[in-house]
């Protein structure tokens, strides 16, 4: 009997432990699976479908509505709306584009009022996400006319870059029923559209109409060529849209030549107003208020004005080019050209090297005035040249000289008071100059096409 209860006692034991050890093995099992990474499915590379039904239909007529709703089947949201939300053709007034949970809503202004029958398109680019990961519902067009009939007619083709003819993504490709040369630069299109990332483009649900076509890389997104470093592009002939249901038409586009346009003036020293433009305008001309030539140099694209006219505080200068003109005025300055010495330009070297034997060119950084008499002289060891013939082009003095020789090396000197400036200032010291007359033949020539 005391057997059989030892043995009960030990099989109760058993059970006991078994039991223990399942749930301890129960519990490590939940740990892990509460601990680990779950495996997550295939990647959501789906575009949020619209629900036709539950949206504002599309290809209305005689649209009257304010708002265009769209849902779809998940949470979405909107980016960049202003640059790739594009409504054809434009509108007069900001509209309103947001997303709501898994509807968007695109309003018009309650001062917008729509042309009368008149198809309009609103395509909204990339602009329309999913909210998890992003997928784009890609190049979505409404279409509404608020007329009797949507207009079918379209235009298709590519632009590309004139200089090595890749095609170009992000024009907008604009069409004008205003048939004026100066349209693009001071009116926004009929109807427009964006090339894609091969260039492509296409115009939909056009009337029938006369167009002129224009390619514009629109910079500051105005839809209106008015920035000189826009690339633009067009047809020179028009473009007729009667029964032909679909066009093709290519387009190159270029940037223009800038015109030149001045940006700033400024006198730091009486005497010398420096005039800077974004390019230096062709062949122009310096006049005072009297009509009379001013001495005027360029850097750059900066023009030197050069005056001696150090009392007066209400003088213009008139530089005239390409029919326009721009007034500059002779702005007061605490200090004067004349106190800054006549000296060689700092350009100007010493050691002046010559492939033409009979002329020498010295730079000095004043105007000079010209002048009967030139204290100069030029030797070797043979003795002194006589000058042929000298001239001054506005800051240089050209000498020329009828004996000199290729391969020789001679001593040029300016001697004090010899070189007058146009505000009466004068070398004070004697300066010497090492010229060096090299051999043309060491020359070459380069042809450029």
């Amino acid at each position: 009997m005391k057997e059989q209860t030892h043995i009960s006692r030990i099989d109760n034991y058993s059970r006991t432990m078994t039991l223990l050890m399942g749930g301890l093995l129960i519990l490590a099992v939940i740990s892990c699976a509460q601990l680990g990474i779950p495996s997550g499915g295939p990647e959501d590379t789906q575009e949020p479908q619209l629900i036709v039904t539950n949206s504002s239909p599309n290809y209305q007529t005689y649209f009257n509505e304010k708002q265009i709703v769209l849902e779809f089947d998940e949470w979405i949201v909107i980016q960049n709306a202003i640059q790739e939300v594009v409504v054809s053709p434009p509108l007069s007034y900001p509209f309103k584009f947001e997303a709501k949970g898994k509807k968007t809503i695109f309003s018009f202004s309650d001062d917008e009022v729509l042309k009368p029958d008149a198809t309009y398109q609103i395509n909204f680019g990339d602009a329309i996400r999913d909210f998890t990961v992003g997928n784009i519902f890609n190049n979505y067009v409404f279409v509404f006319s608020t007329g009797a009939k949507i207009d079918s007619l379209s235009i298709k083709g590519t632009v590309v870059d004139a200089y090595d003819k890749a095609p170009k993504e992000g024009v907008l490709v604009m069409l004008y029923d205003n048939l004026s040369d100066t349209v693009i630069t001071n009116s926004r299109p009929f109807y427009f559209t964006k090339t894609d990332d091969q260039g492509t483009f296409s115009l939909n649900n056009l009337r029938e109409d006369t167009f002129k076509i224009y390619a514009l890389l629109d910079e500051n997104v105005n839809y209106v060529f008015d920035l000189p470093s826009e690339q633009v592009g067009f047809l020179d002939s028009l473009i007729v849209l009667d029964d032909t249901i679909t066009k093709n038409i290519d387009l190159e586009i270029f940037d223009e030549i800038d015109k030149p346009q001045l940006l700033s003036t400024k006198q730091a020293k009486k005497g010398l107003i420096k005039v800077l433009y974004n390019i230096l305008p062709d062949d122009y001309e310096i006049n005072d208020i009297n009509g009379n030539n001013v001495n005027a140099t360029a850097d750059g694209d900066t023009i030197l004005i050069w005056h001696n006219e150090m009392n007066n505080d209400s003088s213009f200068y008139f530089i005239n080019y390409d029919e326009r003109q721009d007034t500059i005025l002779n702005k007061r300055s605490r200090v004067s050209m004349t106190e800054e010495k006549l000296t060689l330009a700092k350009s100007q070297k010493k050691d002046i090297s010559f492939y033409q034997a009979d002329s020498i060119r010295i730079d000095f950084n004043h105007y000079l005035k010209a002048s009967d008499s030139l204290n100069i002289s030029l030797s070797d060891s043979m003795g002194i040249y006589p000058i042929a013939e000298y001239k001054y082009d506005a800051q240089s003095l050209i000498l020329k000289y009828d004996s000199l020789q290729i391969d020789s090396v001679y001593d040029l000197t300016l001697y004090p008071n010899s070189i007058e400036d146009i505000y009466g200032l004068q070398m004070q010291n004697t300066t010497n100059l090492k010229v060096i007359i090299k051999d043309p033949g060491e020359l070459g020539n380069l042809n450029i096409n």
